[in-house]
């Protein structure tokens, strides 16, 4: 039993179930993965090296939000936020999410990190919109 996937031992069922898309909750269109829709920023590791941050605008309004989100969450977790104030009130407001190294759409880096660095890609990503 340890190639059990830990949804399936959680919740009783098994790595097949948790793996197949027809059991899985139906996503609202704005929240699925379009690939040539899809904006990544190549921004530089403490180290050296680089690797790839998603990320995405919503709304064209004056007013810019930019949501991170914490560890070991992606973007849209901030579902409700991107869509009342880059949906809903678009016009009013540019809002930007982004998944942050490790997590989502974002590369995986092979060397430890710091909060530091999840600064850096986040300052790095700006300054690549700004300059677009």
């Amino acid at each position: 039993m340890s190639g059990l996937h830990l949804f399936a031992k959680l919740g009783g069922g098994t790595n097949e179930e948790v793996h197949n898309p027809s059991k899985h909750l139906k996503r609202k269109s704005h929240l699925y993965y379009v690939e040539d829709k899809a904006k990544f920023v190549t921004v530089t590791n403490s180290g050296g090296s680089t690797h790839k941050i998603f990320y995405e605008i919503h709304g064209n309004g004056p007013k810019a939000v930019v949501l991170v989100m914490g560890l070991a969450a992606n973007h849209t977790q901030f579902e409700p936020q991107y869509y009342e104030f880059g949906k809903r009130l678009g016009a009013e407001y540019s809002v930007l999410i982004m998944d942050n190294r490790g997590v989502g759409f974002s590369d995986t880096p092979f060397h430890r990190w710091r909060t530091t660095d999840f600064a850096s890609d986040i300052v790095q990503l700006l300054t690549q919109i700004e300059k677009s």
